[in-house]
């Protein structure tokens, strides 16, 4: 499909000439998942046409401006929007998180089995290092309830669609969220493709857990300090409230969960060093 293009700006304080508002308008509609901000195909730049611009942007923008140019970003984004979930990304790129996310969902399935079945000692332990929950503690049963609830709320968001995007710069975080993107796209940064397969599957699921559950880095210093330190399942020094507000624990009991994790991994996965 060849890529739309516009002659001249539209959004808040444009020209807005009206066959580029049209075009705009048509690719907002086509957007995959669907904006929640839906628009009027008709040619002039409403509120709700800015809304859904706002809305967009927050995809790949901190600071969204609320308008499409004719050479800008958003145009080109919105072009890749319209006809696929993927933002940017190479076919070997695609390729690499299709198996990802693949991959993250039998990471899930193979936990919701472990954490509905008679749970052994070593899971246990697990459970009360990353969630401070004692599974043994009969008082503590609804939050273990809740937390396998929340895990098959985790696994089927990735059935659902949403939008995997590129980065051209390295990031400190291998792949990222921004908070206030209601369609949770993930960001993919180069050295994203640099880590193992299981360092990007946990990556991929902490990072849809930030999505699914609104959450943060509960419990850590600001920016989320990694230490390099220590393995997945060992005690974070969380609190329990912490635990489930914080995206890496979702991702680090999957991790621990899978068969061949060795935890005696010599700093090679990562854990946050909590604030105190």
């Amino acid at each position: 499909m060849a890529e739309v293009r516009i002659s001249h700006s539209v959004g808040a304080r444009q020209q807005n000439v009206h066959a580029d508002v049209r075009t705009v308008q048509i690719l907002l509609a086509k957007v995959k998942p669907p904006l929640a901000t839906r628009v009027t195909i008709s040619g002039h730049c409403d509120a709700a046409t800015i809304q859904a611009i706002l809305e967009f942007q927050h995809g790949f923008m901190r600071i969204p401006d609320g308008h499409v140019d004719p050479h800008g970003r958003t145009i080109s984004y919105l072009n890749d929007a319209a006809v696929s979930k993927y933002i940017g990304l190479s076919t070997h790129h695609r390729r690499t998180i299709d198996g990802d996310v693949i991959k993250a969902q039998i990471w899930l399935g193979k936990l919701l089995g472990e954490l509905k079945s008679p749970l052994s000692q070593e899971m246990k332990q697990k459970i009360k290092h990353i969630f401070h929950i004692d599974a043994d503690d009969s008082s503590q049963a609804p939050r273990l309830t809740d937390l396998i609830k929340r895990y098959e709320r985790l696994r089927v968001s990735f059935d659902q669609a949403f939008p995997l995007q590129f980065e051209p710069k390295r990031s400190v975080n291998a792949a990222f969220t921004l908070s206030g993107d209601p369609r949770g796209t993930i960001h993919f940064p180069p050295n994203y493709f640099e880590m193992s397969a299981d360092e990007r599957v946990d990556r991929i699921i902490h990072e849809r857990a930030h999505t699914v559950f609104n959450i943060g880095h509960s419990g850590m210093a600001d920016g989320g300090y990694i230490d390099f330190g220590k393995a997945v399942d060992d005690d974070n020094g969380f609190t329990y409230e912490q635990s489930l507000n914080n995206a890496y624990c979702f991702g680090w009991l999957a991790t621990a969960a899978q068969p061949g994790y060795a935890p005696q991994s010599g700093g090679a996965v990562i854990t946050g060093n909590p604030k105190r």
